[in-house]
């Protein structure tokens, strides 16, 4: 059984590069979670089943991987330079909010909506939306 050092005053270490490809791993493994369940839900083919499992891997073995290139820059989102970010598998994409912050949405760029060329979007107006 793991000791439990918070008890004992001694904090539990990792470096800063560490946990941000950590916590980027865990968060990318949660946020695929869906499209390689078990029911597959978004019906997705074996390829894609194969290319999103590879995915997910790709960002365990970067969260382990060696840090020695690896850098803290303030110009990106993780703020890690040095690294190879995972290709998301063809067809998908998570799109991400300019405004509001917004998490992530994954989805299918074939989706009806989908547009990844337009940089600005308008805000909907509230019978756009659907929300009254």
């Amino acid at each position: 059984m793991a000791e439990n050092t918070q008890n004992e005053g001694v904090k539990n270490f990792m470096s800063d590069i560490r946990y941000k490809l950590m916590l980027r791993a865990q968060a990318e493994l949660e946020m695929t979670q869906s499209v390689v369940d078990g029911d597959n839900p978004w019906g997705c083919t074996a390829a894609e089943l194969t290319s999103w499992k590879a995915y997910r891997k790709a960002w365990c073995d970067l969260a382990r991987s060696d840090l020695s290139g690896v850098s803290i820059v303030m110009q990106n989102d993780m703020m890690l330079g040095g690294i190879d970010i995972p290709e998301v598998p063809d067809g998908w994409d998570f799109i991400v909010r300019a405004e509001d912050d917004l998490p992530p949405v994954l989805t299918r760029t074939n989706i009806d909506g989908y547009d990844p060329d337009s940089e600005i979007q308008e805000s909907q107006t509230q019978d756009q939306s659907g929300v009254a």
